[in-house]
């Protein structure tokens, strides 16, 4: 076990602190989609109960995002039949006005229906001419449809999803291996961040897969590393910071100061030396 301040172990900081804008994501651009979808089968659909929209997601939190992503992913077999379901009911009412009477078969699958498609074109299309035509694209559009709900409803499920983390322990020292205190950790492109303990150790939850690791410090020139993080499984790495160079600095009013690449004057050396010059990938 990595310890840290006090000899505790630091606190492990969570590799994906929850981010409401995927909420705000997978209700705009997956959900209202598929309603929108639905909106126009039901303003065709005169002989059928209309379709049941997709409830957006409410969730403040990754425990209840699963279960939403839950609810996503049972919904397309729940919408599939309910629309299959509809349009052939549209299909035989209209065509109870006809001498043709029910024509259509019951489909659960896009590939049945399809299939049904084709049958009805088969069947009926010297006598129903364009009626069995529109009978027959309807099914193809609705089978097209539910693969479509199915893709945009999983595709949501998944961006509801926590990602799969591992776990990051090192040790963080000097050009000398002495070990240093409160030095930010970072791993570059994810909110997974945490500060070494007195005796230079850390432990962070991270994203699983191939990780670029970011350390840097006041007074230090930063450093970087790359470890491979395996799911549910902990990795380790050490690091050594080395001292920042000094550069030269005239202290007569008004006389420029050379530093980091930078010409600044007396009047804001403080506000140079208050940045410490900290940088982030």
């Amino acid at each position: 076990m990595v310890t840290g301040l006090l000899g505790l172990a630091p606190a492990t900081a969570a590799a994906e602190e929850f981010d409401e804008t995927v909420v705000e994501d997978v209700n705009d651009e997956r959900i209202e989609a598929v309603n929108a979808d639905i909106e126009t089968i039901n303003e065709r659909i005169e002989n059928a109960d209309d379709l049941e929209l997709v409830d957006e997601v409410d969730a403040t939190d990754w425990d209840e995002a699963e279960v939403e992503a839950d609810r996503l992913r049972e919904t397309p077999a729940a919408l599939e039949a309910a629309m299959f379901d509809a349009v052939v009911d549209e299909i035989n009412a209209r065509a109870q006005e006809t001498p043709l009477g029910k024509i259509a078969n019951d489909v659960s699958s896009p590939d049945e229906a399809r299939a049904e498609a084709d049958r009805l074109r088969d069947d009926y299309g010297t006598l129903g001419g364009e009626d069995i035509e529109e009978a027959a694209q309807s099914l193809e559009t609705a089978a097209d449809l539910s693969q479509s709900f199915e893709e945009k409803l999983l595709t949501g499920a998944g961006e509801l999803t926590p990602p799969e983390t591992g776990t990051l322990e090192g040790t963080v020292t000097d050009d000398d291996g002495d070990p240093l205190a409160g030095i930010d950790v970072d791993i570059v492109g994810s909110s997974a961040a945490t500060t070494t303990g007195d005796d230079g150790q850390f432990e962070l939850e991270t994203p699983a897969g191939e990780q670029s690791i970011h350390v840097e410090a006041d007074g230090y020139e930063p450093s970087d590393e790359t470890v491979d993080i395996a799911t549910d499984e902990a990795a380790s790495v050490e690091m050594t910071l080395s001292e920042a160079d000094d550069d030269s600095v005239e202290t007569t009013d008004g006389d420029s100061i050379s530093g980091f690449g930078l010409a600044v004057t007396v009047g804001t050396i403080l506000a140079v030396v208050g940045l410490g010059f900290r940088r982030r990938h």
